[in-house]
């Protein structure tokens, strides 16, 4: 049994017989063994169920006679051994194919035996008559589910077919011609259209296609989120984004701040019918004014912004429920995410009264989320909601109008472009087909070497290990043994945390990418890796300027007063470049008339050039990358 399933999908085994017992994983013969037992003390006499599903509760060792991981009745992880493929007497009922020995080689070996573990046949089965049949039914990329495949050497030895991962050689001087075109038709759309986005790095080399996919879309399309806008979204990603409703502005002493509070930003929504909360006038004038010209032109809700400096409240008014009428409208306040839509996946997964809670709002294309604050069989209060809400990616208010490339990233698949862009997946005869730079095809002959992030749970018990053998191995044996000291001394000055980077586990490639910026450019210009550091994913979440918004874009979007993140336009120069006080050109320090050292650069100069670094975000997903978020290439703005 190989690690070959998705990581969210059922391994079930069962065992049937009494002596020869025939295995079945998920419904379909896998072998037959003589003996199976359980290898654990408290189970020495365990007979097994026919009719139960034993589940796999471990990564099996890949290997006869490994352990393989199964949970009992009882809940209980066991280990029994991963037997060797044998269908004798099976084959009628089977995919069989007689393999030609002489073109089976083997490829992974034990390496504490020198056991062959796995082999490659050298041939395509499809050019022997005899199979060509055979090979015409089966699918050309197997999906989940699909009936296992079987071989047969002439010894009488069985082989289960092991589909492998297939990365194209897609690099800047050898674009995929079709942009991965024809690996996105075989795949049914499972696997993204791997044409990478034309950049700074690649566009000298883009070559025309009359038959590609296009890598991204016109990410300037507008969206008005409401609910059929909503529930496709949700059909097209399989997530669960909402409208919120029912958040609470004061519960059991836990309050908002008073509208008048300098500063804050308060959400309004008009009534039909009215109650005006008794203010003192001047905290009437005041926010019947910030109302009145609020300009929000957001049909269901209206924020005001109260503004810093001013009073303009009566100091008695302490009570942040508050409904006041302007020229015959009636406007209440509610709370400041009330209406405001939210991807609540996060929530399915992790609800502590499971998935259901949140699935069921989506039933029948239901967009809206009733927050059960004061529901009387449990009353949630507001408490769960204060300690969650960041966890929800925020999507915009319900009736805003929106940019496409304005979707979280997680909500901007290729499909969702595709419905809302339908000009992204039109036919065009000609489309640019860019490469990557270093992005090579994987050699399945050198055997199961390298474990990739692709969804699939292969990686073995450390993947976050990778990376490291990957990275040494080229350092202690490559040949330009002066570029790559060079590249890991560039290394040590620009250098981004793992641990600042979401979802780095396992990943190699993402990291691997970004340290070959090093190596390309070792005797290069070191402008140039300044150019590409600051367009790489990787710095931009590391140094927090990915997805930085300015403060024009913060207030017009969200009506929040809010600064440009700093982190990366003070590290680029302390760190990266000029560092904090002026040089002379022998290194020492600058002084001014009074012997103090000169400094390099202001805050004032940080706030201005962080200006600069807004708007970056990562490019679409791509196909022949590993993971589904596109970290590899430079990012859009």
């Amino acid at each position: 049994v190989r690690n070959d399933n998705m990581w969210y999908v059922d391994k079930k085994l069962r065992v049937i017989g009494n002596g020869p017992f025939r295995l079945e994983l998920n419904g379909w013969m896998r072998t037959i063994v003589d003996d199976f037992w359980v290898d654990h003390s408290e189970y020495t006499d365990y007979i097994f169920d026919p009719t139960f599903d034993y589940e796999l509760c471990n990564n099996p060792e890949e290997m006869i006679n490994g352990r393989l991981y199964i949970k009992l009745q009882d809940e209980t992880c066991v280990s029994v051994q991963n037997p060797v493929v044998n269908v004798a007497g099976y084959e009628s009922n089977l995919i069989m194919f007689d393999l030609p020995d002489e073109e089976v080689n083997p490829i992974d070996l034990n390496w504490t035996n020198e056991e062959p573990l796995e082999f490659i046949l050298e041939t395509s089965l499809f050019d022997d008559p005899t199979f060509s049949s055979m090979c015409s039914e089966l699918p050309l990329v197997p999906e989940l589910g699909d009936e296992p495949i079987f071989g047969k050497m002439s010894d009488g030895t069985y082989l289960l077919f092991d589909p492998r991962l297939v990365v194209q050689k897609n690099d800047l001087d050898n674009p995929i011609i079709d942009g991965g075109k024809n690996a996105v038709l075989a795949s049914g759309g499972d696997t993204f259209c791997s044409n990478v986005p034309r950049t700074f790095l690649n566009e000298e080399t883009c070559v025309i296609s009359s038959d590609a996919c296009k890598p991204s879309a016109n990410n300037q399309v507008d969206i008005l989120l409401e609910h059929s806008t909503i529930a496709a979204i949700n059909n097209l990603t399989g997530h669960y984004v909402y409208a919120i409703q029912g958040l609470l502005v004061s519960y059991e002493g836990i309050s908002l701040q008073h509208p008048c509070t300098p500063g804050l930003r308060s959400r309004w929504e008009p009534q039909s019918t009215c109650i005006p909360t008794e203010l003192y006038n001047a905290t009437n004038a005041t926010l019947h004014e910030l109302i009145l010209k609020s300009g929000d032109q957001n049909p269901y809700i209206r924020d005001i912004y109260f503004p810093q400096t001013e009073s303009g409240c009566d100091v008695g008014d302490m009570d942040p429920v508050i409904e006041i009428e302007v020229n015959g409208q009636c406007w209440k306040r509610v709370h400041d995410e009330h209406m405001s839509t939210f991807d609540m996946s996060y929530w399915v997964e992790n609800h502590p009264g499971g998935p259901n809670a949140i699935q069921k709002w989506a039933q029948n294309n239901g967009t809206i989320l009733i927050y059960p604050s004061v529901l009387e069989r449990e009353p949630h209060g507001m408490s769960r909601w204060n300690n969650n809400w960041q966890k929800f990616s925020y999507v915009g208010r319900f009736g805003d109008t929106l940019r496409l490339g304005d979707l979280p990233n997680d909500l901007r698949s290729e499909q969702v472009t595709n419905y809302f862009d339908p000009s992204s997946n039109d036919h065009q005869t000609e489309v640019w087909v860019c490469g990557s730079p270093f992005e090579v095809n994987n050699k399945k002959n050198d055997g199961f070497l390298f474990d990739a992030d692709n969804g699939y749970q292969t990686m073995g018990w450390n993947p976050g290990s990778n990376r490291k053998y990957v990275w040494l191995m080229t350092a202690l044996s490559a040949t330009d043994q002066l570029r790559q000291r060079v590249a890991w001394a560039i290394a040590q000055i620009i250098v981004v945390v793992k641990d600042a980077i979401g979802s780095e586990y396992g990943k190699s490639e993402w990291f691997l990418a970004y340290y070959d910026i090093f190596v390309r450019n070792a005797f290069g210009n070191y402008r140039d890796i300044l150019r590409e550091i600051s367009y790489n994913p990787l710095m931009a979440e590391n140094l927090s300027f990915l997805a930085s918004k300015s403060t024009g874009y913060m207030w017009d979007r969200y009506r929040i007063k809010a600064s440009a993140d700093e982190n990366f336009a003070r590290e680029i120069m302390q760190l990266f470049t000029m560092g904090i006080i002026q040089l002379n050109m022998d290194g020492s320090a600058k002084l001014d008339s009074n012997g103090n050292t000169i400094l390099a650069y202001t805050n004032d100069d940080i706030m201005s050039f962080s200006r600069a670094w807004t708007g970056f975000d990562l490019q679409l997903p791509r196909g022949n990358i590993e993971g589904y978020d596109n970290r590899i290439d430079p990012m859009r703005l």
